[in-house]
């Protein structure tokens, strides 16, 4: 059924049960989360070639670029995250961060909207502005599942791609 708007309502509603609210909001996280622990979980799995070069283990950033998402907030996402922020916050959880370098993450990120559209994933969750160098949450559901959920919750259902660690 669709409805149309045609004026909003100058009277406020207080809502006297914040439970019917928390429920609500319950009712709607656990709604998209089927959607989007999917999806994220084939953004953190990559392009699932993987290999170590010049004694140097693969780094995995599709995963850390995943569990860095979910763990910020609205107020961190509005305005997207600079690949200099990204990149930071992948080196404080990263195994090796003094390998985790500039290009490498800059190569990542230009290459989520193919890794998306390989995925299948529709609409896309993110999207990397190389002229502003900010990756940007596109899905607006994106926003509100991450802002809600339980961050550890969702990365419990994600596995590590890297098999030495599963």
């Amino acid at each position: 059924m669709q409805y149309k708007i045609t004026q909003t309502s100058s009277n406020h509603i207080e809502v006297a049960n914040l439970e019917f609210v928390r429920q609500a909001i319950a009712d709607k996280v656990a709604e998209y989360a089927a959607r989007h622990i999917r999806s994220l979980e084939s953004i953190a799995a990559g392009s699932r070639a993987r290999r170590a070069t010049e004694g140097i283990s693969a780094l995995f950033l599709p995963y850390h670029l995943v569990r860095v998402m979910v763990h910020r907030n609205y107020q961190e996402l509005k305005d997207g995250i600079e690949r200099k922020t990204l990149q930071t916050l992948i080196q404080q959880e990263h195994k090796t961060p003094d390998n985790v370098r500039t290009s490498d993450v800059t190569g990542m990120l230009s290459r989520l909207g193919a890794l998306q559209a390989a995925a299948k994933i529709i609409p896309p969750l993110f999207d990397f502005d190389p002229g502003t160098r900010r990756l940007k949450v596109v899905d607006s559901t994106l926003y509100f599942f991450i802002d809600n959920c339980d961050p550890n919750e969702v990365m419990a259902e994600i596995p590590h791609p890297d098999p030495d660690l599963n």
